[in-house]
This record gives structure tokens, sequence and C-alpha cells, in this order.
């Protein structure tokens, strides 16, 4: 394989993970509006599962802080 076809590969790779990372950023935000308890754990183990795969990224860290952080302010408000 030629250095041009690697590079592609790499940057071809890299889109389908911010793809990925901007659904998965859409499917949480509309969770959040829904104020789907079920459907956000499911998003955070989708999360899990996805950087178990990849590596280590300081967005992916605050996606999660993000993640649990809604998470207790929804559990919060629907509580009251």
């Amino acid at each position: 394989m030629n250095t041009s076809r690697i590079e592609l590969a790499k940057e071809t790779l890299k889109t389908h993970k911010e793809n990925m990372r901007k659904t998965l950023e859409h499917r949480l935000q509309a969770a959040i509006n829904q104020k789907d308890e079920n459907l956000l754990r499911q998003l955070e183990a989708e999360m899990r599962e996805h950087s178990e795969h990849s590596k280590p990224s300081t967005v992916k860290g605050e996606l999660f802080s993000f993640i649990r952080n809604t998470m207790t302010i929804n559990h919060e408000k629907m509580g009251r």
C-alpha cells in the first residue's frame, strides 16, 4: 500500500470517528431534552464500548464527565 493510500485511510478513519462522535452527541442532547435517563445510560454504555476500541481522548473524557453531570442534574430535577 503506498503512502497516499495509507494517509487516505487514516483521514477516512478520523472522519468516521468524528461523525460517530457528533451523532452520539446529538443523541445525547435529545435524551437530555427528553429527560430520558434510560437512554442516557444506554448512550454512556455505547460511548464506553467505543472508547475501548480506540485511543484515549481528552474529548471523550470530557464527554463522559458531561454525561455524568447531566444525569445527576436531570435526576435531581426529576425528583423535585
